[in-house]
């Protein structure tokens, strides 16, 4: 490029071209009894289902617990700038590896290290934050076997420096994941999920939830609902 070119320049050009939707702070809409009574099932049986319903805010959006593991993902800015995680990339961590990539590069990461050895030194500090560890402090500490300019693997004690056993953390365009272990029994509930995708939703629960229709095809259903939306048939 020519003078005053940057990766992050031509990636920032490229991110006014790309219409997104609003970053989420809150998914509200997420709640699983009004996901419940107002979907209009395409199937539902015994503990979950498939439907339709409103195109709302989150446009993509979903929680799951399975088991030990607590997941989210929603929709947020294309380039990341709430929280420099860029326009794609992965941060993970399993017990004592730790692995990132990013793009644009993160900046303060690594820049090109080799068995812990850098051959060309990493510039600026790392102002990324997340709430369940010190992102800066897993970089500084994690000992890279290999880390090229936008992605890396390296070792580390377990849960060295306040990392957790296991954490994931994604972005892909428009869309952010988010995933850290919970207790296997929390709440009464062992596995669940739910979700939506435009206008399908997604209801799914271990046990199943107390108030779900237990059967139900193309709008009809077995069991009423509370606060059924008009066009959802129900059996009488």
């Amino acid at each position: 490029g020519g003078p005053g070119f940057s990766t992050t320049t031509a990636f920032a050009r490229v991110a006014k071209l790309v219409p997104c939707p609003t970053p989420r702070s809150t998914m509200a809409n997420l709640d699983r009894n009004k996901i419940l009574d107002n979907t209009w099932w395409l199937h539902y049986c015994c503990c979950g289902g498939l439907g339709g319903g409103p195109v709302s805010d989150p446009l993509i959006g979903s929680e799951f617990k399975g088991l030990c593991l607590r997941g989210t993902c929603v929709t947020a800015d294309i380039m990341g700038s709430d929280e420099e995680d860029g326009l794609c990339g992965q941060l993970s961590i399993l017990l004592c590896l730790t692995q990132h990539l990013q793009l644009p590069p993160l900046a303060g990461a690594p820049k090109l290290t080799c068995f812990n050895y850098p051959l060309v030194k990493a510039s600026g500090s790392i102002s990324r934050e997340d709430p369940a560890f010190e992102i800066p402090a897993v970089f500084d500490n994690t000992r890279w076997l290999y880390y090229w300019f936008c992605c890396g693997l390296g070792y580390s004690g377990i849960k060295a420096d306040g990392r957790p056993f296991c954490a994931a953390r994604g972005k892909q365009l428009i869309v952010r994941s988010k995933v850290d272990l919970e207790d296997p029994m929390k709440d009464g509930i062992l596995c669940a999920s739910m979700g939506t995708t435009c206008c399908l939703w997604s209801q799914c629960a271990l046990p199943p939830a107390p108030n779900n229709p237990m059967c139900a095809c193309f709008g009809w259903r077995k069991k009423k609902a509370g606060n059924a939306a008009p066009a959802q048939l129900e059996m009488k």
